[in-house]
């Protein structure tokens, strides 16, 4: 299979700054989300320095491995943007709390492979219809599934609860999974922002209208800031079409620079 993605961020209505942060890679078939929280230090600095190091990770470990190493490839890659958030807030004052959501995925040989960790998410869309393919590690979340036992993240701006960031503690939980692609799959991948204020229903329906997927993108973060833009929003798009050539290796169209933010992080 052949995949082309497409990434876009923007600050929304009511925030002047943009804690988000992305990555489309095509030379690593990673797409990636990260949120940086809201109310605590430096949650740009936490959601950028996510990204940075885990593509530099995978760019530098992911020639090696096979494919049934790749969920734990991508495991070893969130440690080790764990540990440099950690580091870093260590050592510098302004940083010290820092804290974000990262929602990765690699894609290979027709297969996906998640790593996740807060409440930004990933859905599967195929044939019109819409799988979340994570669960939000929140407070809610953890209620609805009958659990009790919990240590909180406090995310003042948000006004939410999550159980697990990268940044807080020396070693983070992961929610790692694999899922098989099909030719005409819809990836996306993004922030709360977006979720925030777009149903489920909606996602599905602008997902599949016969645009580029720059322009699908931008219908959603339009649509997430008619609804009142109360946070930042970063949607990924990727698309799977029928090729000769497998996913890591192929094509990944990404954006020019622009207002909003757009193509690679």
């Amino acid at each position: 299979m052949h995949m082309a993605a497409f990434g876009m961020t923007d600050a929304g209505r009511q925030r002047s700054s943009n804690e988000d942060a992305f990555c489309v890679e095509p030379s690593l078939g990673l797409l990636a989300v990260a949120d940086g929280l809201g109310g605590r230090a430096a949650g740009e600095t936490a959601s950028k320095l996510a990204i940075f190091t885990l593509t530099n990770y995978l760019r530098s470990h992911l020639e090696p491995a096979v494919q049934g190493s790749f969920l734990d490839l991508l495991a070893k890659a969130v440690q080790a943007s764990n540990a440099a958030i950690q580091e870093v807030g260590a050592k510098e004052p302004q940083c010290q709390g820092m804290a974000t959501t990262l929602t990765a995925c690699l894609v290979a040989d027709g297969m996906a492979y998640f790593a996740h960790i807060g409440d930004s998410r990933a859905y599967l869309l195929r044939h019109g219809h819409i799988a979340r393919l994570t669960e939000d590690h929140t407070v809610a979340t953890l209620r609805r599934l009958g659990g009790r036992n919990h240590v909180e993240i406090i995310d003042p701006a948000k006004g939410n609860r999550l159980l697990s960031a990268l940044g807080v503690l020396p070693w983070v939980g992961v929610d790692l999974f694999a899922q098989k692609l099909r030719a005409g799959d819809l990836l996306l991948l993004c922030t709360d922002g977006l979720t925030g204020g777009v149903t489920e229903e909606e996602l599905a329906a602008l997902g599949q209208l016969k645009l580029s997927l720059a322009a699908r993108c931008a219908r959603l973060l339009a649509l997430a800031n008619e609804r009142g833009g109360a946070d930042n929003v970063t949607v990924v798009l990727a698309a799977l079409h029928a090729s000769a050539y497998g996913c890591r290796k192929s094509h990944m169209s990404t954006a020019a620079p622009g207002r909003p933010e757009d193509g690679t992080s």
